[in-house]
C-alpha cells in the first residue's frame, strides 16, 4: 500500500501535469519496490521486534514527497526556474537516509548490554533479542523457527 501511494502520486502528478505518464515509471518502480524490500528484510534481520507499521509508514510518506517535489519541480521547469529545482537531490538524500539507516541498526545490533550503557542504554536499544537477556523464554521462543515435525520429542 506504501508502494502505491508514492508511485501514484508520482504517475498522476507526471499526467496531471504533462497528459502522459512519465517514461521512467517502470523503473522508478522497480527501484522503489527493491529498496523497500531490501529495507524490510533488513529490519526484519536486525530487529525482529520492530513495530512493522514504522517502516510501511516511513516508505509512504517519503514516496508523497517525492511526488510532491516532482510537481514542484515540474512547475519550475515549465517557468525556467532552475534555481528551485531539487528532484535529484531529494533522491540523494533518500538514498543516505537509507543507508544511514541500515547502519544504525547494524550498529545497534552490535552494541553492549543496556545495562552497559548506563540509562541512556535502555533508551537506545529498546526491543532488540539480544538486549533482553531477562525476557521470559516464552518471548524468546517466539522468535525461533518452529520446528516442521508439529509435536515434542
Amino acid at each position: 500500500m506504501a508502494l502505491v501511494l508514492g508511485l501514484g502520486g508520482f504517475v498522476l502528478t507526471a499526467l496531471n501535469r504533462t497528459g502522459s505518464s512519465p517514461a521512467q515509471t517502470v523503473m522508478l518502480g522497480g527501484a522503489f519496490l527493491g529498496l523497500t524490500v531490501l529495507m524490510h528484510l533488513w529490519v526484519r534481520y536486525t530487529a525482529p521486534w520492530a513495530d512493522p507499521v514504522l517502516l510501511p509508514a516511513a516508505v509512504a510518506l517519503n514516496g508523497i514527497g517525492l511526488a510532491m517535489i516532482q510537481r514542484l519541480d515540474l512547475a519550475y521547469e515549465v517557468n525556467e526556474q532552475w534555481q528551485f529545482y531539487v528532484g535529484a537531490k531529494q533522491l540523494i538524500w533518500t538514498l543516505l537516509g537509507v543507508i544511514l539507516f541500515c547502519a544504525v541498526l547494524f550498529l545497534l545490533q552490535r552494541l553492549p548490554a543496556p545495562e552497559a550503557l548506563g540509562p541512556l542504554g535502555h533508551v537506545v536499544r529498546p526491543g532488540l533479542p539480544s538486549s533482553c537477556p531477562s525476557c521470559p523464554s516464552s518471548v524468546r521462543a517466539s522468535t525461533a523457527p518452529a520446528s516442521g515435525s508439529g509435536s515434542a520429542p
